[in-house]
């Protein structure tokens, strides 16, 4: 898919950049940049959209997205209502791309190489995973300074190296070719379905938003994505349907409806097959 280019701020030409965000909602379109992302979800819940992965994101979850990877974190619908109640707040760590390849090729750092390669299918930490010891350390991140830096940070980078419980969210690495023209339209098709889940959404209606006639559409967005437009949408409302069933009291052929499914037994079976389990069995394992 492609993705708008996106250039992150920097006062110097530093190695490791920190930034922590926390407004309303996450900067909210298909994007990439150079730099390898190492982010911490302090606040917010949505759904992560990077490479040809959808998924959930929560609070305490952890994410290494590797450079010129595509990526955006939408939060829910709720934190757009500027109730003044939700905030969202990522702490960030980008790491400068050509920088961090000189570093791995010193003697001493030829375990960071592991980092770079991990990175290009994405890696995710679940939130119950990931110590409070090592979430302080993250944190202390923003206070460090040069050389102090420096270390602090490849310390962190090497206790991820090693560590096992890391899930990478993509099979193969994509491979992408960036236009801007492109990134504009597949940012358009992603954030008109994110907002439309709920609803049917035509052929013709996603093909008018992206200008392209309906069978330019489809060779277009399956080559991109490497999923048809109704898987796309389908693994939206799953996500959106998961997310449902854990946080309100609805009852399952609600928030299937609600989610744009108009069949409860078809619901029932694209949800086995992506989740692996019956939504009521969800259900079940998360309130156990």
């Amino acid at each position: 898919m492609k993705a708008l280019p996106f250039k992150v701020l920097r006062s110097t030409d530093e190695t490791f950049i920190v930034q922590k965000d926390q407004e309303s909602f996450f900067y909210d379109s298909y994007h990439l940049h150079d730099e390898i992302q190492l982010s911490l979800i302090n606040e917010g819940s949505g759904t992560l959209i990077t490479g040809n992965y959808i998924g959930r994101f929560e609070p305490g979850d952890l994410f290494l997205i590797g450079s010129n990877i595509p990526h955006v974190f939408r939060c829910e619908s709720k934190y757009y209502e500027n109730t003044g109640n939700l905030f969202a707040e990522m702490f960030t760590i980008f790491i400068h791309r050509d920088h961090f390849e000189q570093l791995t090729k010193l003697p001493e750092a030829k375990e960071l190489q592991n980092i770079a390669r991990m990175s290009r299918k994405c890696q995710h930490l679940p939130a119950g995973e990931i110590s409070d010891d090592f979430k302080e350390k993250i944190w202390e991140t923003e206070r460090k300074k040069g050389v102090e830096k420096l270390v602090h940070v490849l310390n962190l980078l090497r206790c991820l190296a090693e560590n096992t419980l890391l899930r990478p969210l993509l099979k193969l690495p994509p491979d992408d070719i960036v236009g801007e023209k492109e990134g504009k339209r597949l940012d358009n098709v992603l954030n008109y379905i994110l907002k439309n889940y709920s609803k049917q959404i035509s052929l013709q209606e996603i093909s008018d938003v992206a200008n392209l006639s309906p069978g330019s559409f489809c060779r277009f967005f399956k080559q991109r994505t490497r999923k048809t437009l109704f898987d796309f949408i389908s693994e939206v409302r799953l996500n959106k349907a998961c997310s449902e069933l854990r946080e309100s009291d609805k009852s399952i052929s609600m928030i299937a409806y609600s989610c744009g499914f108009n069949n409860l037994a078809y619901f029932n079976r694209r949800f086995k097959a992506y989740y692996g389990m019956t939504p009521s069995g969800y259900l079940s394992s998360f309130r156990s």
